[in-house]
């Protein structure tokens, strides 16, 4: 995935639950894009064949820090870059 300035800020692994290329056609697969925990940082989800996948960090941000918190615009996958404290 790519901020709004085309600068590459996720890259999702290669744990073979997801196409390598062309996530869009390989197969029936729908993508969400929202704040699920509440840490102001998105996860994504992947509805491929009826099995939900959810990628998410595997750590707390730090109390305090800067985090990423884009403001979305109306039209699905698109987004203002945005910086917030974490509280």
């Amino acid at each position: 995935m790519y901020d709004g300035y085309g600068r590459k800020v996720v890259v999702f692994p290669d744990d073979g639950i997801l196409p390598r290329e062309n996530y869009y056609f390989a197969r029936m697969v729908q993508v969400y894009v929202a704040d699920l925990i509440g840490d102001a940082r998105e996860e994504a989800a992947f509805l491929i064949d009826n099995t939900l996948y959810i990628y998410t960090q595997d750590k707390q941000y730090p109390k305090g820090e800067k985090i990423y918190a884009p403001i979305r615009k109306s039209y699905p996958g698109v987004s203002k870059p945005n910086w917030k404290i974490n509280t």
